[in-house]
């Protein structure tokens, strides 16, 4: 029993060291063995030993790093282009499509202007795109970015459409049916665009709120580099009461800009005093009001924190899926998926 015991200890250490790894290998694209031996603290045989088995393919060697005391280093590199992740972004008007490697850069994007509103056109949407990628085996997984989230028994639960009693196993059973190896996932469209955020360009900032503004308005929340999901709700400012109105509906019967711009920008100063972030970052479809709010931002509150809109732009929730899948497939190489909710194998 003991022995046991001590056996699972090991291999949960040796799983949790090789995701760290992998981790920092791929924020970091290149680095020595030695980098790895320092920042992680863990010693150059841990290394070689826990990154032997994905030489080849995820992990590259390539080129030396000159030392100062005379040595050369190998230098490991994360091969990004290994495998690519499917990305969808699910609007009741529209939907997103991109395929990107896994730094999360797309390498094709278009949209599809058709309704989404009822789950059998979002079901045949899908199919149609998955059609197009039938057979590949370099697709890792496939993320799909809802204006809601999934329950528990797989249910959807999104506001701006008509997919109700709908479930997620649908989907699933469509995706497998041609990527039978893909990882199937759903995420809250603000979400998304908090993974993007994380995950791409400088990834200096680890306390962020990211506001998506669609047909809806979303929150993603990042805490010390973390998304923070909560029971699974989090980040519902949409929903939040405002004169006995939800915000969204709040703002749906005010007509002037200058009023609108002026409560979201008294909900946004509430979030900033609540979260301390480093950051606010906008996106959505009304980025005609971002100007307005970030010149009230500075003239009535004074900048409590940076106010920014995403580079993204309109690629900025898939560019978030394909970041999402990157992360999930290496879970699932290293640690596993079975603690993930919302995430089908």
């Amino acid at each position: 029993m003991e022995e046991e015991v001590f056996e699972l200890h090991v291999t949960k250490i040796k799983k949790a060291n090789r995701y760290k790894i992998l981790k920092y290998l791929h924020s970091k694209g290149s680095v020595t063995r030695g980098e790895l031996s320092r920042k992680l603290q863990l010693s150059l045989p841990t290394i070689s030993r826990n990154v032997r088995p994905f030489l080849g393919g995820l992990v590259e060697e390539g080129g030396k790093m000159p030392s100062r005391v005379g040595r050369s280093s190998d230098i490991l590199r994360f091969n990004y282009t290994f495998k690519k992740v499917l990305s969808f972004q699910v609007d009741r008007d529209f939907m997103m499509v991109g395929l990107g490697d896994l730094s999360g850069k797309l390498e094709s994007f278009w949209k599809i202007e058709k309704s989404m509103y009822e789950f059998e056109d979002f079901v045949k949407a899908v199919e149609r795109v998955l059609k197009k990628y039938s057979g590949r085996d370099d697709v890792a997984a496939v993320v799909f970015g809802i204006s809601g989230y999934v329950k528990e028994n797989g249910d959807f639960h999104v506001s701006v459409c008509n997919w109700e009693g709908k479930n997620a196993r649908k989907i699933v059973d469509i995706v497998k049916k041609y990527m039978e190896g893909a990882i199937v996932a759903f995420e809250n469209d603000a979400n998304l665009l908090a993974f993007r955020e994380l995950h791409m360009g400088k990834q200096t900032l680890k306390h962020l709120v990211c506001i998506y503004w669609g047909r809806g308005l979303g929150m993603g929340i990042v805490i010390d580099g973390k998304i923070y999901a909560g029971r699974g709700m989090a980040g519902e400012i949409g929903m939040t009461l405002h004169n006995s109105l939800t915000l969204e509906e709040y703002l749906h019967s005010i007509l002037e800009t200058e009023s609108i711009v002026k409560e979201v920008s008294k909900s946004l100063y509430n979030i900033c005093m609540i979260f301390d972030p480093d950051a606010v970052v906008l996106n959505g479809k009304f980025e005609k009001f971002f100007k307005d709010l970030k010149r009230l931002w500075s003239k009535e509150y004074g900048n409590p924190c940076k106010l920014k809109v995403s580079k993204g732009g309109e690629k900025a929730i898939v560019e978030g899926g394909v970041c999402y899948g990157a992360e999930l497939f290496i879970l699932k190489l290293t640690t596993g998926l079975k603690d993930l909710s919302k995430v089908w194998r």
